[in-house]
C-alpha cells in the first residue's frame, strides 16, 4: 500500500511538472498560430484541372499585386512571395534564401521573372491562384496578407 501511495504521488508530481501555466499555453498557442505550416499546404498542382476558368487579367493583377502569397515549389519546398505594385518583388524559400523577382502583365498573361521568365494565365482553383501555361502549372499560391510570418520569411522580405 505504501509503494502504491508513493507511485501515485510521483505520478501526480510528474503530471504537475509537465503541465504548462496559462502564460506558457498562450505562448505555445501563439507560436503554433504564428508560423504557416508547410504540412497545411495541399500537394502542389502540376496539371490544371479541366474545370478551371482563367481570371480576367484585371482580376489577376488585383489578386496578386501588392500582396503576400505562399505556396510550394515544384520540388515541394514552402515559399513566400511579395508582389510589389511596381512590378518588383521578393521570393523567400523556407531555407531563408531570398531572391528578387519581377512581374508584369503581357497581353493577357501574368509574367514573372525569377531565374527565367514564365508567363501564364491566372486561375482561381479552390482558393489558390494558379498560374498555368498550356495546362502546365507554373505557380500554385494563395494570398496570406496579415498572416504572422515565420522568422526566415521576415528576414528575407526585409
Amino acid at each position: 500500500m505504501l509503494l502504491r501511495t508513493a507511485l501515485i504521488g510521483l505520478a501526480a508530481l510528474a503530471l504537475t511538472a509537465c503541465q504548462s501555466t496559462p502564460a506558457e499555453q498562450a505562448v505555445l498557442q501563439t507560436d503554433a498560430q504564428a508560423e504557416p505550416q508547410a504540412t497545411t499546404l495541399p500537394p502542389r498542382l502540376t496539371v490544371l484541372p479541366d474545370s478551371a476558368v482563367p481570371l480576367t487579367i484585371a482580376d489577376a493583377e488585383a489578386a496578386l499585386s501588392g500582396h503576400l502569397v505562399d505556396g510550394t515549389t515544384a520540388r515541394g519546398s514552402y515559399y513566400i512571395t511579395r508582389y510589389n505594385p511596381d512590378g518588383t518583388g521578393t521570393v523567400v524559400l523556407e531555407d531563408g534564401e531570398a531572391y528578387p523577382i519581377f512581374w508584369r502583365i503581357d497581353g493577357g498573361l501574368f509574367c514573372t521573372t525569377y531565374a527565367t521568365e514564365e508567363c501564364g494565365s491566372v486561375y482561381l482553383v479552390d482558393g489558390w491562384y494558379v498560374i498555368a501555361a498550356n495546362g502546365t502549372v507554373l505557380a500554385h499560391q494563395r494570398v496570406i496578407d496579415g498572416a504572422t510570418l515565420p522568422d526566415w520569411a521576415l528576414a528575407g522580405l526585409n
